[in-house]
């Protein structure tokens, strides 16, 4: 047979066997319910899996594996031809630009986002994301850490720095300013160098299990768990009811410094938990809390209180020398106290003896570990310093009489910090294998590890 009929006819067998894929499902590991998920993000038609990143994919619940499977077989299925550098040339002549919505974005590409084309832009991991300005963020400057509403943040760097438009919002330069972000060595504090204020059409608003409340943009990215079990990111507007969703397991303060002795740590979780603003003074229906309470002030300032007895409580009455201790806790209502930074800056000794004197003061402790405050930034605060100690509370509210309260619990193998704190009430010993929703240790163990061993990436 001549050399041209035989390869006419191999090119035919292959022209024969190459399949033709028409719909989503006709792709390798592609069935029903991964092509009706890769329909529910956007992904419709081969053409555009063909253009999709791996990334992309995974927020549909595909693991990083399978999804570059797909992607590459969609590649395979498209037609791709060759032109000529002329071709190309008139072929350009006809390229316009559409407009990003943003005039500074624009500018910075040229005009807009080129048609006929495919274009990608993104910021550096953990940049552009969202929330609401009441929402109270982690971050230092430039070694101590602060945990307040990111719209005071942004009020506070903009006094210093000034503000600048910025496509529909405006932007604030930063200077020695660090946020607490996933990086492959774990939560660390990475340098922030703008912050940006803008107006978002929509808000995404995400409550856990377990109370933490978060609203975000639709675009805000949050770490879950695929169907494949496997991490990924996942967009805030993508989230489904039941997702997992990832939260730092301990927050490490960098080089902590002790500005206080233990005894004023227990003395200001106490105040805070009993104290009150007019009369200055702390209250107590306990002789032994009484006694060492007369004992620190003669000790730590020089003088003995009066102390007033009424129905079984005393009522130990302070003086302005303790200002030096308390600051601005001494003025402060129920509703308005908070966690001085030098006792979230502190050591894990000063954490234990604050959180120590508050519970003494205003927590209960049975199975669970209970606090209860009316101030939002005291419950905020107090969830981070948990976190310090490498435990999880459910935070939730509740109404009395027309009042909001913020209640913490602690429960799970978060109940065995009791045994680390010094009390001088209560001392318990508890033993739990189940978490607060009934997950084992040793799963959660395992998940943590699995965090810490997974690397940065786009998102």
């Amino acid at each position: 047979m001549p050399k041209g009929r035989r390869a006419g006819r191999r090119r035919a067998e292959e022209a024969v066997e190459k399949k033709v894929y028409l719909r989503l499902e006709d792709l390798p590991s592609v069935g029903n319910a991964t092509a009706q998920k890769l329909r529910e993000i956007g992904y419709s038609t081969i053409e555009a899996l063909a253009t999709a990143t791996v990334s992309e994919l995974a927020a549909a619940g595909i693991g990083e594996k399978r999804a570059a499977e797909i992607i590459s077989a969609a590649r395979e299925a498209i037609e791709v031809s060759w032109v000529t550098a002329k071709e190309l040339a008139e072929l350009k002549k006809t390229v316009g630009r559409i407009t990003t919505g943003s005039k500074s974005l624009d500018k910075l590409i040229g005009g807009g986002v080129e048609t006929q084309s495919i274009t990608e832009f993104f910021g550096e991991y953990g940049s552009g994301k969202c929330v609401a300005k009441g929402t109270y963020v982690a971050y230092m400057n430039p070694d101590k850490i602060h945990v307040e509403p990111i719209e005071s943040i942004y009020e506070r760097y903009k006094a210093i720095y000034g503000e600048r438009p910025y496509g529909d919002g405006y932007i604030i330069p930063l200077k020695d300013v660090r946020v607490f972000s996933l990086t492959d060595k774990g939560v660390m504090p990475i340098e922030a160098k703008f912050m940006y204020r803008g107006w978002a059409e929509k808000l995404i608003e995400i409550r856990t299990e377990r109370g933490r409340e978060l609203k975000a943009t639709p675009t805000h990215k949050l770490l879950t768990i695929n169907s494949d079990g496997e991490l990924s990111w996942i967009e805030a507007g993508k989230l489904r009811a039941g997702t997992p969703i990832a939260v730092p397991g301990r927050i490490m303060a960098e080089n902590p410094k002790d500005e206080i002795s233990l005894d004023d740590a227990y003395f200001i979780g106490l105040f805070i938990a009993e104290g009150t603003s007019n009369p200055l003074s702390i209250s107590t229906g306990s002789q032994l809390l009484r006694d060492w309470l007369i004992e620190y002030l003669r000790r730590r300032f020089g003088f003995n209180p009066t102390i007033e007895e009424r129905g079984g409580v005393f009522r130990i009455l302070l003086r302005r020398s303790v200002r030096n201790v308390l600051g601005e806790l001494i003025s402060c209502r129920a509703e308005e106290k908070f966690i001085p930074e030098k006792i979230i800056n502190g050591s894990g000794d000063v954490i234990r003896y604050f959180l120590a004197g508050y519970l003494d003061g205003d927590g209960y402790i049975s199975n669970f570990i209970e606090i209860s405050t009316k101030s939002c930034k005291l419950a905020s605060q107090l969830t981070y310093l948990l976190s310090r100690l490498g435990v999880e509370a459910t935070l939730r509210e509740k109404e009395v009489d027309g009042e909001r309260y913020f209640r913490l619990f602690i429960t799970g193998d978060g109940r065995k910090l009791v045994r680390t704190l010094p009390l001088k009430l209560k001392a318990h010993s508890i033993k739990t294998r189940n978490s607060a929703h009934g997950v084992p240790s040793v799963f959660i163990r395992y998940l943590r590890r699995t965090f810490m061993s997974i690397s940065t990436h786009r998102g």
